[in-house]
């Protein structure tokens, strides 16, 4: 199956690879990265679950005629363009690679769903009927920007959230044309965004049915998603992770009394939440406001009650730890942005010493940077590839390193 998108929008770049060859690729990344690194155990990667319709969010935007009128498809039949007619005819899709002035229409995207294809068919059919404005980069007019899906992939639960200008016309019609559309939808609100920035944000929001948000499942906790939670993409492929991340937690754990997990850059909790029943506590550190709250909320509803959640940089915050003792019977895992560990929090882990650092990185080239920081007291136990988004280059690789 090749999408018939592909080679024209930005959201793969290798679908006429075999998959088998991508995750050989990927795997060889993290060893070149890694090169001149002892590790005591290099294992093979875990392949995605799924190839195709892997994601549980997808961030769609707005374009008219104006903004691209024939896509053609490069794979399925080439030379034969898509073609949007009238004087306001409306598409959803995505920002070719580099070129984020336009979209691309991707009515067929086989990232989110096949049920999406239906909701992306509808949205653009009202739209267009309408007449409704799309927002325009370039001077900030227009009254439409993006349609954001959430799925719920081991629950079933849909949300759909419109993001306008707060002048968006005709929403009653929409949300009633979606009711009965015949795709399940959990949740759809309306967005209102009146600011420059080509974000999907909100200054505020309005719910026409459900509760603005649906529940997700991963391992052992069960998140409520909002449009703002911050959740790992792949659904199934982060349980695999955190399923890894805990099994490392009960082997290495086994013989301590009082145990602590501090987990950096902790995000909505994923990780430390479902490890929590391997510690007496968790400590989460994240400097995203929306997803502190999402952490808190679903501890509590999760009956998580040893874990606590600290705002702030994870460099900052860290330093301010009273560590000291404790240190001995301390775990730390760590989940970077792309950059990797600021310098200062290296050196606020070196001093801490703790037995145990699982690192969770999203880029190799930035992970091979920091372990180098680390080999002179840690060794590298093992290296585990994890292939969450299949068709890209991206690979995820969780690391599991011990005081010697």
């Amino acid at each position: 199956m090749i999408c018939p998108h592909f080679g024209v929008c930005g959201g793969c770049s290798r679908q006429d690879v075999p998959y088998d060859s991508q995750v050989a690729d990927k795997e060889d990344a993290v060893k070149r990265a890694l090169m001149g690194l002892e590790v005591a155990h290099w294992h093979r990667p875990f392949s995605s679950l799924d190839t195709f319709f892997y994601r549980n969010k997808m961030e769609y935007s707005f374009g008219d005629k104006n903004d691209i009128v024939l896509v053609h498809r490069p794979k399925a039949d080439r030379g034969t363009p898509i073609v949007y007619e009238g004087e306001n005819a409306v598409h959803l899709g995505l920002h070719p690679k580099g070129r984020f002035a336009i979209v691309t229409p991707t009515p067929e995207c086989l990232l989110l769903s096949e049920a999406s294809q239906k909701i992306l068919a509808e949205v653009g059919r009202w739209a267009t009927e309408r007449r409704i404005s799309v927002y325009l980069r370039k001077n900030g007019e227009g009254d439409l920007r993006h349609l954001v899906i959430r799925e719920g992939k081991t629950t079933g639960e849909r949300l759909v959230n419109l993001v306008g200008k707060s002048t968006t016309p005709h929403l009653p019609e929409l949300a009633e044309r979606l009711r009965v559309l015949g795709v399940p939808i959990t949740t759809f609100l309306f967005s209102a965004y009146d600011g420059l920035s080509d974000v999907a944000g909100s200054d505020k929001r309005h719910v026409y049915w459900g509760e603005g948000s649906i529940r997700e499942r991963l391992g052992r906790v069960t998140f409520t998603v909002t449009p703002a939670s911050f959740m790992q993409t792949n659904t199934r492929a982060a349980e695999r992770m955190v399923d890894l991340l805990r099994s490392w937690s009960d082997e290495d754990g086994a013989s301590l009394s009082r145990k602590t997990l501090i987990d950096l850059y902790c995000g909505s909790g994923a990780i430390g939440l479902n490890l929590a029943s391997a510690f007496d506590e968790v400590i989460g550190i994240e400097i995203n406001p929306d997803a502190l709250r999402d952490a808190w909320r679903t501890a509590k509803e999760n009956g998580i009650p040893n874990a606590r959640f600290i705002e702030g940089r994870a460099e900052e915050a860290a330093a301010q730890l009273p560590v000291g003792d404790r240190a001995a019977s301390t775990t730390v895992v760590v989940d970077p942005p792309r950059a990797g560990l600021h310098a200062k929090l290296v050196k606020t882990l070196l001093e801490w010493s703790a037995p145990r650092l699982y690192y969770v990185s999203c880029n190799p080239e930035s992970l091979g940077r920091d372990l180098r920081l680390f080999v002179e007291k840690y060794r590298i136990e093992d290296v585990q590839p994890i292939d969450f988004f299949p068709h890209t280059d991206h690979i995820e690789t969780a690391v599991r390193l011990k005081l010697k």
